[in-house]
């Protein structure tokens, strides 16, 4: 499998170094066609982000003879601008919209998987302070600062 990003330019070096075979910017206008050349004949779309703008963008850059793209917006949310000719599946995110789901099958090989460096964890910063600082990670992700990392609290 040849995995294809975006990402912001100043993550290009960590995802390549992740297994990703072409890395573009995700704010370039031209990112669906620059995939495209990349890479013709594209079949399968995996949105992460599921916002208004960004299963639209990315289908652009699927095969016409038949692609698919899936979202993780629970009921195939933000998907209306996607052309009819791609298939549109979604995903569910742990529980992140309250439904439940079982993970036992994902669950007992991710030691090995680890192990292997098949898989990483995301980078993580931690803030301490527990509670009282999820303020500051929340002023963060709206000043648009986060990038290449997930926050973690602390909470002892």
């Amino acid at each position: 499998m040849e995995v294809i990003t975006t990402c912001s330019p100043k993550n290009f070096d960590f995802v390549r170094s992740l297994g990703a075979k072409h890395v573009f910017d995700y704010n370039d206008e031209n990112v669906a066609q620059k995939i495209k050349e990349a890479v013709p004949g594209l079949k399968y779309v995996f949105d992460t982000i599921g916002n208004s703008s960004s299963s639209s963008i990315a289908s652009q850059s699927l095969d016409r003879c038949g692609g698919q793209l899936c979202t993780v917006r629970p009921g195939k949310g933000n998907t209306e601008n996607v052309p009819k000719w791609t298939r549109v599946t979604d995903v569910l995110v742990w529980t992140a919209f309250l439904k439940e789901h079982q993970y036992g099958h994902f669950r007992w090989p991710m030691p090995q998987l680890l192990r292997d460096g098949k898989i990483k964890p995301n980078n993580v910063k931690l803030f301490d302070g527990g509670l009282g600082s999820v303020t500051e990670g929340f002023q963060q992700y709206r000043d648009g600062k986060i990038s290449g990392y997930k926050i973690v609290y602390s909470m002892w």
